[in-house]
Parts: structure tokens; C-alpha cells; sequence
């Protein structure tokens, strides 16, 4: 697909936002970034609209583009209750892709692309994904088609 073919972008950041780290402030800069020349959707866990504010004040950032926030914290202090607050977090981001249509998915989340390679290829949205590497998970990955 060419560059000038894209229209519309899903960002995906399962990270908590309330947090401020870098990666944080490179995932919005990159989404602000691409909203000068696209229809762009940045998904992230739960906020309140007063920490994005706080968040746009820290930053020095202001963010022009559509944030939807799914209403779900993901919890990562415990195994378990991180793998069901991120299953749950995966599953409204697919239901989402079966909603709306986009060109690209952008995201860092490899806990979305583990989930979609386990569901069979024909109810898999029809969307094409960028994923953007930061972490090596060389413990949980097994070789999935995607």
C-alpha cells in the first residue's frame, strides 16, 4: 500500500498513560506527528480527561487527533490480573477493528498481535499491522502466522 493510498490510522498503547514515561511521550509524538497528514484514532487504556490534561501539561504537548479510551485499566503487578485486564483490553480493540475501518494499525502491543494470532485467520479483522519493536519476547513468543 502506498503511502499516498492511506487514509485512516488506529494507533494502539496499552501502556498507562497516567504513568508520563518516554515512551509515552514518543507514542503521542509520533501520533501527533501523523495527524498532520492523517485521519488518525490513538487507543489507549483508561484516563480521566483531567490527567490528559495534566498529561498534554507535562509533555508540552498538545494532542490533536482522536483519543478513545477503553474502560479498562490494564493491571501488570499480577500475572493473572494482567493477563485478563490485557485479554479484555485486546478484545475491544478487535471488536473495534470490526467497527470501523482503517488502512494501518500502528502499535507497540504485542499482547494484541499474540491474541490475534489465536484466533483463525478468517475471523481476524482484514486490516494491516505495523508493529513497532521494543521489548524481545523471547519466553512467551511461538511462532504464529499472522
Amino acid at each position: 500500500m502506498s503511502l499516498n493510498k492511506i487514509r485512516s490510522i488506529l494507533y494502539i498503547n496499552s501502556n498507562n498513560l497516567n504513568k508520563k514515561t518516554v515512551d509515552i511521550k514518543q507514542s503521542i509524538n509520533t501520533v501527533n506527528a501523523l495527524s498532520l497528514f492523517y485521519d488518525i484514532t490513538f487507543y489507549s487504556s483508561w484516563i480521566n480527561k483531567k490527567n490528559i490534561t495534566d498529561l498534554e501539561r507535562f509533555f508540552n504537548i498538545k494532542l490533536n487527533f482522536k483519543h478513545r479510551r477503553i474502560p479498562i485499566i490494564i493491571f501488570t503487578k499480577f500475572f493473572l490480573l494482567e493477563k485478563i485486564t490485557r485479554s479484555i483490553y485486546c478484545i475491544f480493540l478487535i471488536i473495534h477493528l470490526f467497527k470501523n475501518k482503517y488502512d494501518i494499525v500502528l502499535t507497540r502491543d504485542f499482547s494484541f498481535l499474540y491474541l490475534l494470532g489465536l484466533i483463525p485467520e478468517f475471523l481476524r479483522p482484514k486490516v494491516k499491522i505495523i508493529f513497532e519493536v521494543h521489548k524481545i519476547y523471547h519466553k512467551t513468543i511461538r511462532r504464529k502466522k499472522l
